[in-house]
């Protein structure tokens, strides 16, 4: 019966009838709403541009029903809607402890911590995303980034190591040759850089950050080759 409404709900809001989709939303028939209609309710609100509406309608629903997962992701979306970074960093807070296993909302987490110039705590999440699953390359890369940008050597080494268990591909490549130049190691750069090349599959993104990696390091020549 709950889901009944909440579809009826939904498909209302799709078609712009948002005062009846926010009516399917509290039916008679259940009083008081349960907490996954009063999120559609906030849902609802958001979708014909209520945002600040949507985001009190949620937190309303979530400080009765804090077990609630999708409500901390939308409430986190719709803080960032209103520009409001820390709240919305407050509510991605709570989703690795509904979502244990799935390192998605620690790597929304660190992307979020990251913006907000929290190198620490960006990487701490990254780190137990990519732990928690290593073929997570999202957040092994920004570990992968974040590590080289720190100057550490063997570290990089090891993310790079499990980013490229399964064979190496252009984007793996790419930070091979950056970690090679920050090591000098400048033939292995230069061997590195010219697989690269030759992957038919190197994406713009591989290309520029290993060609800007060699002229970094004082190997133009062969970027110019």
């Amino acid at each position: 019966c709950e889901e009944a409404y909440d579809l009826r709900a939904t498909a209302l809001a799709q078609l712009n009838k948002f005062d009846q989709a926010l009516a399917a939303c509290a039916p008679d028939a259940l009083r008081p709403p349960p907490v996954q209609l009063k999120l559609r309710a906030a849902w609802v609100e958001a979708q014909r541009g209520n945002v600040s509406v949507a985001v009190e309608r949620a937190k309303r629903a979530l400080a009765e029903h804090p077990d609630h997962l999708d409500g901390w992701k939308w409430l986190a979306d719709w803080h960032l809607q209103l520009n409001q970074l820390d709240e919305a960093i407050q509510a991605v807070e709570h989703m690795p402890r509904l979502a244990p296993l799935d390192p998605v909302p620690l790597g929304y987490l660190g992307e979020l911590k990251a913006r907000n110039q929290d190198k620490v705590g960006a990487k701490a999440a990254f780190v137990r995303a990519f732990r928690l699953d290593p073929d997570y390359h999202f957040a092994g890369f920004k570990v992968f980034r974040m590590q080289l940008e720190a100057r550490e050597l063997t570290e990089p080494k090891q993310t790079l190591d499990i980013l490229a268990r399964g064979g190496h591909n252009h984007d793996t490549l790419a930070c091979a040759i950056e970690h090679a130049c920050a090591r000098q190691a400048t033939d292995e750069a230069k061997e590195l850089f010219e697989r690269l090349c030759g992957d038919p599959k190197a994406s713009e993104w591989s290309n520029s950050t290993g060609a800007r990696a060699m002229q970094q390091s004082s190997r133009g020549g062969v970027v110019d080759r």
